[in-house]
């Protein structure tokens, strides 16, 4: 099949309705993307905010926009609705969701404010990312899978650490007890040297007796008896 020429391109986009390509753009997006009118309620809800908020569209749409946060972050939400509202956007601003399974999601949101062709506001236009270490696949997980995989992920870096922490220590235990060795062979070398020189102290010192000896039979011999000097 050859390539389309610009002309073809142009009539091929053409032949999908604008909203429909729109829509499969959204859908295909990594973000969750999702609207609000002005009064801060959600009316429409992308296929990737399903999968991140953990709620359906059919659950969403209608209600307020501040309902997905956690409680103590709802307050918050409303006045950066309103800041939007007011036409100031808001880029990366850091949050966090609560899931329907109780599941905490740290969210990147980012806000513009949506006209009409007369330029009159009707709403916001809202896009958010994960912002946390976790993969989307395992937040997008069903509630009970996301915990007991975060159990065993856990359990697995418990297990690592445990591990590392006993080669730490039959490390230390190989090098301590190398140590022992080689100061056992020290010693057990010193006491020999030791033993060495104490015989040969008592060999030398014997015979320096017995030369002494030697020489004063020989002296006293030396006068009286001359013949058996020699022999001493």
């Amino acid at each position: 099949m050859g390539a389309l020429s610009s002309a073809d391109r142009r009539a091929a986009v053409s032949d999908f309705p604008p909203l429909a390509l729109l829509q499969a753009v959204v859908d295909m997006s990594d973000d969750a993307i999702f609207t609000c009118d002005i009064a801060g309620r959600v009316t429409a809800w992308s296929a990737t905010a399903e999968r991140l908020f953990g709620s359906q569209a059919g659950d969403v749409l209608g209600t307020s926009f501040s309902a997905l946060f956690a409680p103590h972050l709802r307050h918050e939400m409303e006045t950066v609705i309103a800041i939007v509202v007011a036409g100031d956007p808001i880029r990366h601003f850091e949050t966090e969701v609560v899931r329907p399974d109780g599941m905490p999601a740290p969210l990147s949101l980012s806000m513009c404010l949506l006209v009409d062709a007369g330029g009159s506001p009707v709403g916001s236009l809202v896009i958010g990312y994960l912002s946390s270490v976790w993969p989307p696949w395992l937040i997008g997980r069903p509630g009970h899978a996301s915990v007991a995989f975060a159990l065993w992920l856990a359990a697995g870096l418990i297990f690592l650490l445990v591990i590392a922490e006993l080669i730490r220590i039959r490390s230390q235990r190989g090098a301590a007890l190398e140590q022992s060795r080689t100061e056992e062979l020290r010693r057990r070398a010193s006491e020999e040297r030791m033993r060495m020189a104490r015989d040969l102290h008592d060999v030398v010192a014997h015979n320096i007796a017995v030369i002494n000896v030697q020489a004063n039979t020989a002296l006293h011999l030396m006068d009286r008896q001359p013949e058996r000097a020699r022999t001493a």
